[in-house]
């Protein structure tokens, strides 16, 4: 499973340019990365090392490819398959019956 993150990682290693603007994460990354969720995780200080990772140039956020990856890999994980849960049972319930009930009289 490892060598199958390297992979990723080293594919989008090739595909983004070393410093890019941040809110072109989604579509340079086809979608794996959200811009929206970076700047959540940033603004709870959820990325280690951010200062290497984002740059500020006047109003825009550029990010740096090499740290921004280093980071990410941390956070993968391998994919897991939902458990197949059978269907749930019906339960066993007493026959409706249509005759009052005696205990009240």
């Amino acid at each position: 499973m490892e060598h199958e993150h390297e992979e990723a990682i080293e594919s989008l290693r090739r595909a983004l340019p070393p410093i890019f603007l941040g809110a072109r994460i989604g579509e340079l990354t086809g979608g794996a990365l959200c811009w929206g969720t970076l700047q959540n995780r940033r603004s709870r200080r959820e990325i280690p090392g951010e200062g290497e990772i984002f740059l500020r140039s006047g109003n825009r956020v550029l990010v740096r490819r090499d740290p921004l990856l280093a980071w990410w890999s941390t956070t993968l994980s391998a994919a897991r398959r939902p458990p197949v849960l059978p269907p749930p049972r019906r339960s066993q319930r007493a026959p409706v019956t249509t005759e009052p009930d005696q205990a009240g009289r």
